[in-house]
């Protein structure tokens, strides 16, 4: 599903198309929601309560609160929203749609094939021939690099962890396990 990072990127303008629609669904979900669903949609979006029950009490609702809403109700968001009468069930295809079709295409950076193209993107990584890169690190000196640079090699660290290179999983390990001491 989409990430809490992602959604609190989100803008907090109105985007429902039938105010009252949106006021009567979101007030229904809500009052049959269970504590846990409740604090979950508070945190993705990070808002306050208060921001929540305005959604049911004037209808105005934002993407910010209508992709977690959407999330953890598993409705579509164009039900929320007034677009759609069926509240149907909540897919990631659908979400993304739902925000390109509002303009957040850039926070989609791949492609239609969706997880396919993730995919891809991490076998390229994990072929990719990273000793090279290794041995050429090792002698750059560590004591000139501003904490711009030192931010940009740990996000490069952990990226190649995620995709599962060997070397650069032990490296973390063993960095977390010193930060952590």
């Amino acid at each position: 599903m989409i990430d809490k990072n992602v959604i609190q990127r989100l803008k907090q303008t109105n985007i429902s198309k039938d105010v009252k629609k949106t006021q009567e669904r979101a007030h229904k979900l809500w009052k049959a929601a269970s504590r846990n669903q409740k604090h979950a949609i508070e945190e993705d979006a990070d808002v306050a309560r208060a921001t929540l029950y305005r959604v049911y009490n004037t209808g105005s609702i934002s993407a910010k609160l209508t992709v977690p809403m959407a999330q953890h109700f598993d409705v579509d968001p164009d039900y929320l929203i007034g677009v759609t009468d069926e509240p149907g069930k909540c897919t990631e295809e659908k979400l993304e749609v739902f925000l390109k079709n509002l303009g957040y295409d850039h926070l989609f950076p791949f492609n239609s094939e969706g997880e396919r193209g993730k995919n891809k993107a991490i076998e390229g990584l994990q072929n990719m021939d990273f000793e090279g890169i290794s041995s050429n690190l090792d002698s750059i000196p560590t004591t000139d690099l501003d904490i711009e640079e030192l931010n940009l090699l740990l996000q490069c660290l952990l990226l190649r962890e995620k995709a599962g290179v060997k070397d650069a999983i032990d490296k973390a390990s063993k960095l977390r396990t010193l930060l952590l001491s």
